[in-house]
């Protein structure tokens, strides 16, 4: 007795093109999503790449304003609004069968640039509005290789290092009403309503503001950034001058050209408001700086007097 094997009908030639015809249709969609992803990241890539470091020798790169964070974050949302919508638009496309109907027709090739290039060109041009965002980014990078000392150029690290006190200096004139010269730093005149020394601040005077860095870590903001209390007014702007003589010690330390003299100068005028005879030792023995505090001290309706240097050897 034999018994016959039942032969497998094979499969249908219906289910492979079927198969094959989804496959096509995802693979263009996530061809598509990715390309509608990474356009608006290439104007911004290629603008750090071809600006490198040099574009940190500027002191307008270091210059951050308030308002920064709402562009930054306007310009992500921006963009994220548009990739969301057409996200939702190709997923319609390929749920509703569109997707395969149009790969399924002859000539399908030519129209792909009317169906999605004017989507590919909005892409591309909302670059434009991560550039903010990339140029913050850079300035954390370019920060953080400066102050460990990676930048392979010495003498670009320290035109950067110059651009970035160029930039504070403006950012503090700014607050305080004063006009800068670009190039050189040097005071060119003031706005009305500038604030000069000593400034009233309740019943103290104060001689210089308060600064913060404007590109910071994550771990600076963790960082113990506690303030002398009798040397700030409760809001951190100010820096004040202690009410009593025998609190007024402080070392200050910075480099050449920092304006360690200006801030001292601000100091003896706060003093000297107070009613406190002041004695100025200077051991580097300036005479500009003499006249200067001089001519301070008697325009603040005091007098004053330059001695003449002990010659300590013969």
């Amino acid at each position: 007795m034999s018994v016959e094997q039942a032969a497998v009908p094979p499969a249908p030639a219906e289910t492979d093109a079927l198969s094959d015809a989804l496959e096509a249709v995802l693979a263009a969609a996530l061809i598509a999503l990715v390309g509608l992803v990474a356009l608006p990241l290439l104007i911004p890539v290629i603008a750090v790449r071809v600006a490198g470091e040099s574009i940190a020798t500027k002191a307008v790169f270091w210059r951050v304003w308030p308002w920064q964070w709402i562009i930054n974050t306007a310009g992500i949302l921006l963009v994220t609004i548009l990739l969301t919508i057409e996200a939702l638009l190709l997923t319609q496309w390929v749920s509703t069968g569109a997707a395969a109907a149009f790969l399924a027709s002859d000539g399908w090739m030519g129209q792909v640039w009317p169906m999605f290039g004017p989507w590919l060109v909005a892409n591309l041009c909302a670059g434009v509005l991560l550039l903010p965002v990339a140029w913050s980014i850079r300035r954390r990078q370019i920060a953080d290789r400066v102050r460990t000392r990676r930048v392979s150029d010495v003498l670009r690290q320290e035109r950067i290092e110059t651009a970035r006190k160029r930039a504070a200096d403006a950012s503090t004139a700014a607050r305080i009403g004063i006009r800068l010269d670009p190039a050189t730093g040097r005071i060119t005149g003031v706005h009305d309503g500038a604030v000069t020394v000593p400034h009233r601040v309740a019943d103290r005077e104060a001689f210089g503001f308060t600064t913060r860095s404007t590109v910071t870590s994550l771990a600076d903001r963790f960082h113990d950034a506690r303030q002398v209390r009798d040397w700030v007014d409760p809001t951190g702007r100010f820096v004040l001058m202690p009410n009593a003589s025998s609190a007024a010690r402080a070392l200050i330390i910075a480099e050449s050209g920092s304006g360690k003299t200006v801030l001292i100068n601000g100091l003896v005028l706060c003093a000297l408001s107070y009613g406190w005879p002041v004695f100025v030792i200077d051991a580097k023995g300036d005479p500009a700086d003499a006249t200067a505090m001089v001519g301070l001290a008697q325009a603040a309706g005091r007098t004053a007097t330059v001695a003449e240097p002990v010659k300590w050897f013969v």
